[in-house]
């Protein structure tokens, strides 16, 4: 029977389930082998065999239901769309932005604003040891002011995002 939840419900019961399993894979592992000339601690209910066999099921059972959840988020995902700063996307598109080009972004931008310091720092030791009063510019192959402009934006739409992606995944439902 197919039940209505909102994503964020969704996503808690993926996170129990996967706890489950987790708790299951430490219990079967207790009853998967043992010495033969032990006694078997389940033999009054079924014996190790049967239980290891059942619990397998189970793990699968819900292995297989955090499968339909996950499909059931993303096909509202690739469904649903959001807009931010103007720029229109689906919430698949902006988790796959989110993941794969902000942050990667924002670490090669900082990278290269902390490389212009850096070389600024040189300058400013080497004129301390020389004496001299001003130090030797350095050559800029970019606007600095652009790159920091860019990094907020980043920063901005990123936090925004993620405001706004919190907000539909408690508002919006899926069937499973």
């Amino acid at each position: 029977m197919k039940k209505t939840i909102t994503i964020t419900e969704a996503l808690a019961e993926i996170k129990l389930l996967t706890q489950k399993v987790a708790d299951k894979q430490a219990n079967i592992c207790n009853y998967v082998a043992m010495p033969s000339d032990k006694r078997d601690p389940l033999d009054k209910q079924g014996g190790s065999e049967s239980y290891v066999a059942a619990e397998m099921q189970s793990v699968r059972d819900i292995l297989e239901r955090i499968v339909q959840i996950r499909l059931a988020i993303n096909q509202c995902n690739a469904a649903t769309t959001l807009e931010v700063d103007g720029v229109k996307k689906t919430v698949a598109e902006w988790l796959i932005w989110n993941r794969d080009y902000c942050p990667y972004a924002l670490m090669t931008l900082r990278q290269i604003y902390q490389r212009i310091n850096s070389e600024r720092s040189k300058l400013q030791g080497r004129s301390i040891v020389t004496g001299q009063t001003k130090p030797d510019d350095i050559i800029v192959n970019l606007s600095e002011k652009d790159l920091m402009a860019e990094i907020e934006a980043l920063n901005q739409t990123s936090g925004k995002l993620d405001g706004m992606l919190s907000l539909n995944n408690a508002t919006v439902t899926i069937e499973v």
